[in-house]
């Protein structure tokens, strides 16, 4: 019969291998606890409670990524642990994360042709802007008005342009967290295993 041991020794073993040792040793820790104080006295008791030690490891990564997200909000310093989740998500719910990546690549496609436009529109605005800027430099000596016309088309698109900018680089940081959370909360095991480490 596995014992409590056992469960705890393959869950170290799992959150070792999956996460940073830091966290890996607080997750560990956590759960640890977490039975101590549940009185689960075995394996069985213990899976039942929480989920298999692979179940409960998927999990505390998820929680990880998401903890980095909100924290950092920095997809750089996490992207390499979406391959990573995927890999050990396979056997838990590869049906439900088939689903969810069709539907994201849907909406992502969509959601990639609206961007598109709207950033083909502000580079097109920076253009513009900047060659109605040159025409008026080089207009300036042979006729001054026409030259301040164009002086102004471009000062009035490179300001819109300016303007529009910011946001939507900001907008699309947004919407790229947005995804990528959205995507891990799919992968997630619903019915096991949602016991998190993170406060």
């Amino acid at each position: 019969m596995r014992t409590k041991i056992d469960y705890l020794t393959e869950l170290k073993k799992n959150l070792k291998r999956i996460l940073p040792k830091e966290e890996a040793m607080n997750a560990y820790h956590y759960f640890e606890e977490f039975i101590e104080e549940a009185n689960l006295a075995d394996y069985k008791a213990i899976k039942e409670k929480l989920g298999t030690p692979r179940e409960v490891s998927y999990n505390a990564i998820i929680d990880y990524q998401e903890l980095q997200l909100q924290t950092e909000n920095n997809l750089q310093k996490i992207k390499w642990l979406l391959p990573l989740t995927l890999l050990l998500s396979a056997p838990i719910g590869l049906p439900l994360i088939m689903l969810a990546v069709i539907l994201m690549l849907v909406a992502f496609m969509m959601l990639g042709i609206a961007a598109g436009m709207l950033y083909l529109l502000v580079a097109l605005g920076w253009i513009i802007g900047g060659m109605f800027l040159v025409a008026s430099v080089f207009t300036v000596f042979y006729h001054v008005f026409t030259a301040i016309f164009h002086l102004g088309i471009a000062l009035m698109v490179l300001s819109l342009s300016w303007m529009v900018t910011p946001p939507l680089i900001r907008a699309s940081k947004k919407i790229a967290v947005s995804g990528y959370t959205f995507l891990l909360n799919k992968m997630r095991p619903k019915n096991k295993g949602e016991f998190s480490y993170v406060e």
